[in-house]
Order: structure tokens, then sequence, then C-alpha cells
């Protein structure tokens, strides 16, 4: 999925969970919202947190701009993420969705996949964001700051390291379990910047 010209327009590929008949097509976002994201969860039975240690960890600075730049209208900075699949397997789709179904206020099944998406930062690509699209507005369903939502491919400098799998999640839920650092703080600080 990539961003066209100038507008707020990405070609991503639609049916990308039937065998045959998947496509791309451009697809118009002209409204990101961020929903219940910026609640931060501990779901222990998971192995899944998304608190930060401090607000000024990198990877909390850069949802906190993120969000600043999508108050203001700015809908390019879907453009520090790069677009990622989500392929269908039972067990990583049912954690996943049950992650996303605690973080919110909202009730997500498999049939809201084909809307789903993956971005993950270009930049910290540890931070994935998951959306969903419906029409031309973009809900932000969860915010991941540690890779800990699904497990994948260890990536460095384009050579595959190893999978991860969830003994790997768990061991980096313990290292950083102790974070009490909420995302909901960026609405509170940006709340008080914009009063002074």
């Amino acid at each position: 999925m990539h961003l066209c010209s100038n507008r707020n327009t990405f070609t991503l590929r639609r049916g990308r969970f039937n065998e045959v008949g998947s496509k791309f097509e451009p697809i118009f976002i002209s409204t990101i919202s961020f929903e219940n994201s910026l609640n931060s969860v501990d779901i222990e039975e998971e192995y899944f947190t998304n608190y930060s240690s401090s607000n000024e960890k990198k990877e909390y600075k850069i949802i906190n701009e993120l969000h600043d730049e999508i108050n203001n209208g700015n809908i390019k900075i879907l453009n520090k993420y790069m677009f990622d699949e989500l392929y269908y397997k039972d067990k990583v789709i049912d954690r996943l969705l049950n992650i996303i179904n605690n973080s919110n206020n909202n009730i997500y099944s498999k049939n809201d996949l084909p809307n789903i998406f993956k971005l993950k930062n270009r930049v910290e690509p540890q931070i994935h964001l998951y959306i969903i699209i419906n029409n031309s507005l973009a809900r932000i369903l969860l915010i991941d700051l540690y890779h800990l939502s699904i497990p994948g491919n260890l990536y460095i400098n384009n050579r595959f390291i190893k999978s991860i799998t969830l003994d790997d999640l768990f061991k980096l839920y313990e290292k950083i379990k102790k974070n009490k650092y909420s995302l909901n703080n960026i609405k509170i600080e940006s709340k008080l910047l914009t009063t002074v």
C-alpha cells in the first residue's frame, strides 16, 4: 500500500484473504481517527502491553507526533509507515482480535479483517498501527509500541534472522511489563499545550 501522488489516495490490495481475485486498487482517506487507541493496555495472558516507560522514550515521541499531525489534518504522516498485509492464521488472528477488542470499546471479528491493515513505522519498525478503513474514514484500532501484537520474522538490514514465536514475545513482555506511562497522556499533554 502506498500514497499516490500528493492526494490522500493509497493503493492497497483488496480481496487478500481470497485464494484468487485479489487486486490492487486506490482508496481515498479523508479522515483518520484515533478511536480508543490512545488507551494503553496490559494484557498479561496475551503477553501484550503498550505502555511506555516515560514520555521521553522514542516510541512515545513517535506516537505523540502522529497524534499532533493527525489532529492538524496531516494525513500524509502515514507516509512514515509501511502498509503491511495481514495474513490469515487462526491462532495469530484470534490473538490479534482479542488484543484489539481488549484495548478498544468496540468488538471486531474475522468479518472485519478485509478492512483491517497493519502499518509498520519506517524508522522504528517495532511500532505497528492497526487501522480499519471504511469508506474514506481510517480508524486506528491499536497502537503496538514493541511488535508484541503478532509474531513475525526478524530482519536486520533486509536479512532474515529468525522467526519470532510466542515464547519470544513472552520474553520481551517480561522485560517491559513494568512500563506504566500511558499513551492516554498524549491527549492530556496536548490539551495542556493548547491551553497555555
